[in-house]
């Protein structure tokens, strides 16, 4: 077979391919949707969501807003003069990349195959009779609004974006509250509005909170790591894994890089055991634990990166100095991370307040207990559970439970506010509840139908259940 004739029966096979999956999405979220019936406008409420990590698209401005995260081109056609996805960590550095957009679908080839990330959330409310809207100038209260920010950085950022987009809707539409949509980490940026508004109530001196619950008719989230996840220890070794293996990866050093990363671990002090299974009681929020055993930003491979990447804005740069940057920034990260743990993990009066539904799962083995293995005179810790279950097989009772793959069931439920527990993507409890669903994970809840169903009957409630 000619090489041609390959090409072109391999292009037909991927649009083929492209072709089901987007018929397939549509007649899914038309199938939700024909279940309803469209309200007035002067009864609708608009819908925010705030993306996860990896939900946003990341362009540079300084060069045509190249899409540095989001699609292939940005994988495959990365250059370094484009500005990285790690955050410079020296003083006064600046980072160019500004959010594009939210990632609807991560397009592998264009009009031929795409992943959905959020399309079909997105088509199912199209499907129902809302309007996809721009927070730059929202007109619909019968609308998507989705929030573009920068997921690398401190949940603050993300609260005050949360804020100004709130802010936006009820001043440009004439609304009282909105329907507000999290998925994961953007569940946490909107339990954070919910209680502090857009304060920073982590730093040393905190400001007065400015509680957005009054402005919320429900809070909807899916895969919420309100208690925190040590998955977020193993991005920050691994690289985070969004589920496209091709091109340019998020790499280590990105990811220890954000703030993010810091404040979505869990800090429990019984959160390291040894190969024994004995409590190690080292301290994930202490600096010194993070250089001796060489995690994270002091991971050989990760501090040659970002020295690099500090030498390229400053040629004068030497390794004390981007040591003393280093611990500075860690330092920082660990102790903010630590007290929006504290903080969070206390009942709050605006939780109750605002009517909260959260997705989860309990058909995932999920890690929650990291192993610190001694080697050859060095120490590495396990921070998967197939790794456990490949090196400490008795173990495995001990560090892994049912969950999403990043939470454990149980500590979903701990924090979620609510013991209501609901199994049918039909059953709408009228107070605050938890619906368990069967995804195999993390991701896979925001496509889930079980999941999907349920947010489309619940931000639109002429549809009949």
């Amino acid at each position: 077979m000619s090489t041609f004739r390959f090409a072109a029966r391999a292009g037909a096979v991927l649009g083929a391919l492209a072709e089901f999956n987007h018929t397939s999405i549509q007649f899914r979220a038309r199938r939700r949707a024909g279940k309803g019936a469209a309200l007035p406008e002067r009864e609708s409420i608009p819908v925010l969501l705030v993306p996860g990590i990896l939900g946003t698209t990341m362009v540079d401005p300084a060069h045509q807003n190249f899409p540095v995260w989001g699609n292939l081109r940005g994988s495959f056609f990365y250059r370094s003069k484009y500005d990285d996805l790690d955050l410079s960590i020296l003083p006064g550095a600046k980072n160019r990349l500004q959010p594009g957009g939210i990632l609807w679908k991560y397009t592998l080839a264009s009009w031929l195959i795409y992943v959905p990330v959020y399309e079909d959330f997105k088509q199912s409310l199209l499907y129902a009779g809302y309007e996809l809207g721009s927070l730059e100038n929202p007109h619909s209260r019968r609308a998507l609004y989705g929030l573009k920010y920068d997921w690398r950085c401190d949940i603050v950022t993300g609260a005050r974006a949360v804020e100004k987009a709130v802010d936006m809707l009820r001043s440009s539409l004439g609304v009282n509250r909105v329907h507000l949509v999290g998925h994961s980490w953007g569940c946490l940026i909107s339990r954070y509005y919910i209680r502090y508004g857009g304060a920073d109530v982590l730093c040393d001196q905190p400001e007065e909170a400015r509680p957005g619950a009054s402005n919320v008719e429900t809070f909807l989230a899916v895969g919420p790591p309100f208690g925190g996840t040590l998955r977020a220890f193993h991005s920050i070794q691994y690289g985070y894994a969004p589920g496209v293996s091709l091109g340019r990866p998020v790499a280590p050093h990105h990811v220890a890089s954000s703030p993010a990363a810091y404040q979505l671990l869990r800090y429990d002090p019984d959160a390291v055991i040894d190969a024994g299974g004995a409590d190690t009681r080292l301290d994930l929020s202490d600096v010194e634990t993070w250089k001796k055993l060489r995690w994270g930003p002091y991971r050989k491979n990760s501090f040659e990166a970002l020295y690099a990447r500090g030498r390229a804005h400053n040629p004068e740069l030497n390794m004390k100095e981007m040591s003393t940057a280093v611990e500075s920034f860690l330092s920082a990260a660990l102790q903010r991370g630590r007290r929006l743990g504290e903080v969070m993990n206390k009942p709050a009066p605006q939780d109750k307040s605002v009517r909260t539904v959260t997705y989860t799962s309990n058909n995932r083995h999920t890690l929650h207990k990291l192993v610190l293995k001694r080697s050859e005179g060095s120490f590495h810790v396990l921070s998967s559970e197939k790794a456990v279950r490949k090196h400490f097989p008795a173990l495995v009772d001990q560090t892994i439970a049912p969950g999403d793959e990043h939470v454990t069931f149980n500590d979903v439920l701990k924090h979620s506010g609510s013991r209501t527990i609901a199994t049918d993507a039909h059953e709408i409890p009228k107070g605050s509840y938890v619906l368990v669903t069967d995804s195999r994970s993390h991701r896979g809840l925001f496509t889930r139908e079980t999941v999907l169903t349920n947010l489309l009957l619940n931000v639109d409630r002429q549809i009949k259940s």
